[in-house]
């Protein structure tokens, strides 16, 4: 009987030290997670931590943590050359950017064989010391390696302009989450950003706006870029510049308009300018027969090598028209000289040329996916896949030996509403098609995500549409793909609810946890009941405005740019109806109006004002029931966003439905 006791007891025992341990386990809440985790039970008292340890070559960023545990802590810490609480060693032969962590009774010890690594083992400790229960966090190991090389994030300072403090806060929060890439986009039609000691007009007539002064003259000196540069190395964060050519070049044309295929003047534009009031925006291509487009393009790039460590240049490529070159005789003269076929080959023409300025330099040139349309890419040249899913032209890539970074604008471009890319759905997402051979895989060095500044104007609204999606990508491209876990990654955001505050990150907290989201079809949806739609808002093809009124609350119409005082959206029903309840559901994180009003008619003809949209993006119209036959939402102001409509919902008045 004692024996029995006794067992019942010890197996009592171990099924709470179990319990304990998942309970332990629960708290390694990690973004992104980590590869393998062993939990054996304890924990370790953070005030037993005063001092750290580390190697030479490290002792910078060693310092730089124990910044960081002070100003997002609040706990003092100090270096010392031995015996330290927490140790940094090197370890050879650990793969690039991977990290040993080891909590243990008595110390911490990080174990890596580079910088970066050391790095990613700081934030995972923090990560765990922000989240200590009563002031301790579990003993464990940690083993730890990205799967991809490249996780970046493109962020656009041509068409809105961060300061250098900005870009500075967004390193230290990309860092955070272990993505080590910023690539910049420097320059396009809206600004040119980027100071070339041999063209100073650029950073002068490629900024400037008559009718926004406060907007014009923004840019970058060498000096705060080189700075810059060395702030994000020091986070394990590689600076990426991109000059955007031979399209998209219209605040470059706006300072050397010789490099035009036609005369000038160019005038660069602010987003914040109404669509018909931006001149020449389809004239913004180089001319490409003209040797002096060459010389200016060698020029900048030796500029950017100076400047930035990275040994990736990127010189953009995307969206170049050939109307320009079809009209221009030293276009047709270069045309026939190299026995071209078709237009868009002059752009291969430029492409191998400014590739061959990038190698000679001892860099390789990063390019948009329509530089290899034709095959013009260099092995040595990289591409950044952006349209479509990515399979198809990632497919052509890696046949083609060039290395590939993925980013399709479904669901890698941040600048689209939450309702469009929302969070689950770059969780679901997979970089590698799956249609390419596993010798192949190599090729596909990372992704990004990238974020288009049309109409973000704010660091608080770069925050929002980047997080918390950007936490989603960032373990995408960490972990490996059987690890990755939707229902955990949820939770995990939601935990980290203080972390994101004690960052200053202004995320988006809006977000539905279901993993649904729409997906267009061919085909026009039905509409919730018979009626017609009526519309000067230009829709984005695949978001047609029947989506506004397909009684789907999750499909959604879409608009492509800004839109003016003035447009309007209605909804023409067959049949009159009486209505007491006019409800309008928008994407919530950005593409709202905020100055719009609705109206009702009952013959389609003569309207009358019932309510308006609130400045945080809400419709509802409670009212007594009343003869409808037609909806219509008239903006008052200029929207400087696109506009996403979920849902126009009509509720009917349950004395017509007993009639």
């Amino acid at each position: 009987m004692k024996k029995q006791i006794l067992l019942a007891t010890l197996f009592t025992a171990l099924l709470l030290a179990s319990c304990a341990k998942r309970e332990t386990c629960a708290t390694v809440r990690l973004i992104p997670a980590a590869d393998s985790v062993s939990v054996p039970g304890g924990s370790l008292d953070l005030n037993s931590l005063h001092t750290v340890s580390a190697p030479e070559q490290w002792e910078a960023v060693s310092s730089l943590f124990i910044k960081d545990v002070d100003s997002r802590l609040g706990k003092k810490l100090d270096f010392t050359h031995s015996g330290a609480d927490i140790q940094i060693s090197y370890r050879r032969n650990m793969a690039e950017e991977a990290y040993l962590l080891e909590v243990r009774k008595e110390k911490i010890v990080i174990s890596a064989s580079n910088e970066r690594g050391v790095i990613h083992a700081f934030v995972t400790l923090q990560q765990l010391m922000m989240q200590a229960d009563n002031g301790r966090i579990p003993l464990l190991t940690i083993q730890d390696k990205p799967r991809f090389e490249y996780r970046g994030v493109m962020l656009d300072c041509s068409r809105h302009f961060w300061t250098v403090a900005e870009l500075k806060e967004t390193i230290d929060q990309l860092s955070f989450f272990k993505l080590n890439v910023l690539h910049l986009h420097l320059t396009d039609n809206q600004a040119w950003r980027l100071a070339v000691d041999k063209y100073p007009d650029l950073v002068v007539k490629g900024t400037h706006y008559p009718d926004f002064p406060s907007l014009s003259g923004n840019h970058y000196s060498k000096k705060e870029l080189k700075e810059l540069v060395a702030y994000a190395a020091l986070r394990g964060v590689e600076i990426i510049p991109e000059v955007d050519m031979p399209g998209h070049c219209l605040s470059l044309l706006a300072a050397m308009p010789e490099l035009s295929c036609l005369d000038g003047p160019f005038e660069p534009y602010p987003d914040e300018r109404e669509q018909d009031k931006r001149k020449r925006t389809w004239q913004n291509m180089l001319c490409i027969g003209n040797e002096k487009v060459y010389a200016v393009a060698d020029d900048i790039i030796g500029e950017l090598c100076d400047i930035f460590a990275s040994p990736y240049i990127h010189m953009g490529g995307d969206e170049v028209a050939t109307m320009n070159w079809a009209q221009c005789p030293k276009c047709k003269a270069l045309f026939r000289k190299e026995g071209m076929k078709e237009l868009s080959e002059l752009q291969d023409y430029f492409t191998r040329k400014v590739s061959l300025m990038v190698r000679k330099r001892g860099r390789r040139m990063i390019g948009w996916d329509e530089i290899n349309d034709r095959g013009a890419a260099d092995k040595s040249d990289m591409l950044t896949v952006w349209q479509g899913n990515g399979h198809k032209r990632q497919r052509k890539a890696v046949e083609d030996s060039l290395s590939v970074i993925i980013c399709p604008n479904d669901p890698c471009y941040f600048d689209y509403g939450y309702a469009r890319n929302p969070t689950a759905k770059v969780y679901a997402w997979e970089p590698v098609s799956p249609d390419i051979a596993p010798d192949r895989t190599h090729l596909v060095k990372g992704g990004q995500a990238c974020l288009w500044t049309e109409f973000v104007t704010t660091q608080s609204e770069v925050e929002h549409m980047l997080y918390p999606r950007l936490c989603a990508l960032a373990e995408v491209l960490w972990v490996r793909q059987e690890k990755k876990d939707w229902a955990s990654m949820i939770q995990r955001i939601k935990s980290f609810d203080n972390i994101f505050k004690a960052l200053h990150i202004d995320y988006y907290a809006g977000e539905s946890e279901q993993k649904r989201w729409f997906v267009p079809g061919d085909t026009l949806p039905s509409l919730a009941v018979p009626a017609k739609i009526e519309t000067s808002m230009a829709s984005i093809k695949q978001y047609p405005p029947e989506y506004a009124f397909d009684g789907d609350t999750l499909s959604f119409f879409a608009t492509p740019y800004s839109l003016i005082k003035g447009d309007y959206f209605m909804v023409v029903t067959e049949q009159l109806r009486l209505i007491e309840d006019i409800r309008i559901l928008c994407d919530m994180s950005k593409e709202y109006p905020t100055n719009a009003d609705i109206l009702i008619s009952a013959d389609g003809q003569e309207f009358r004002k019932v309510g308006s949209f609130t400045k945080e993006g809400k419709a509802e119209v409670k009212m007594e029931p009343s003869p409808v036959k037609a909806v219509k939402i008239v903006l008052t102001a200029t929207h400087m966003a696109r506009l996403s409509i979920r849902e126009i919902i009509l509720k009917e008045s349950s004395v017509q439905k007993q009639q």
